[in-house]
């Protein structure tokens, strides 16, 4: 079977699928307090950070269609939707900002107390851990896909992340 993939930006059709990969996140006890659908919300709606690896829509993609040339962007956005409601999603990368928005996002707030509780139990530098994320602009890089998917997917979203990055900040 031959399959192609694009790299596409993280948005609502994909809501499910993200929240299914989350899973494999954390294991135990902490998924349990982790709000898994916050966190699949949050990566959606912030369509400039990050990628998803989906599906081609080859001849589908409505961007490449001249019959949707003319529409509005409101108008495109819709065809867009339907079109993007079809594609199979492998993976996703993002990055998430643990010091602009963990006191925003209850998630956020989740996944910083995990990180610094565990380093305050493995780690000899817990308090400089601390610091750094108290002090700087300290992002946490999502990365989760389908066990099965082939390796060499995985380094072009990685290699879009500062370009996006980029785009975010102007």
């Amino acid at each position: 079977m031959k399959v192609e993939f694009e790299l596409v930006s993280p948005s609502e059709p994909y809501f499910h699928i993200v929240k299914t990969l989350l899973n494999q996140y954390l294991d135990g006890v902490e998924q349990e307090h982790l709000d898994l659908s916050g966190m699949a919300d949050n990566i959606v709606e912030r369509a400039s950070i990050g990628s998803v690896i989906a599906s081609s829509l080859g001849d589908e993609d409505p961007e490449l269609n001249p019959k949707y040339a003319k529409l509005s962007d409101e108008e495109f956005d819709k065809i867009a939707l339907k079109y993007n409601a079809t594609r199979d999603v492998y993976g996703v990368t993002t990055l998430l900002s643990l010091t602009w928005s963990k006191n925003k996002l209850p998630y956020l707030t989740s996944i910083y107390e995990y990180i610094t509780n565990k380093a305050e139990v493995y780690c000899d530098k817990a308090a400089e851990l601390k610091q750094l994320l108290k002090n700087k602009n300290v992002a946490l890089l999502v990365n989760e896909r389908l066990v099965n998917m082939p390796a060499l997917l995985i380094p072009p979203l990685h290699e879009q992340l500062p370009g996006d990055l980029e785009f975010t900040v102007e």
